[in-house]
């Protein structure tokens, strides 16, 4: 009578497991943008030297780092076994992969 509660904890750690691949996934496809940036040249200057692409970058940094944070609580929460660990591994989860998306979405439209 206890396989429902077991299968449960199983989907927690699998929410972390998919925010954590989508953020390292993010990770990626900000260096390699701001790389781009940096060897790039657009009206005789590197596209990093452009103040509204440095904002980009830095929105783009700022969103995965409180992924990032997000998903080490929902961690934190599993493995203090906290009474709301699955709201924080949904809420991780959710978070994580909407910014991925969004952070992937953003290196690729700096790469025109």
């Amino acid at each position: 009578g206890e396989g429902f509660k077991f299968a449960m904890m199983g989907l927690d750690g699998g929410r972390v497991n998919i925010a954590t691949c989508s953020i390292g996934t993010a990770q990626q496809a900000l260096e390699t943008a701001t790389e781009y940036m940096r060897t790039r040249s657009q009206f005789g200057k590197p596209l990093a030297a452009f103040q509204a692409l440095q904002f980009k970058l830095a929105d783009m940094a700022t969103e995965l780092v409180a992924a990032r944070q997000m998903v080490r609580l929902a961690a934190f929460k599993i493995d203090t076994n906290a009474a709301d660990k699955t709201t924080y591994c949904a809420m991780a989860k959710r978070f994580a992969t909407d910014v991925g998306f969004s952070v992937c979405n953003d290196a690729l439209q700096l790469h025109g």
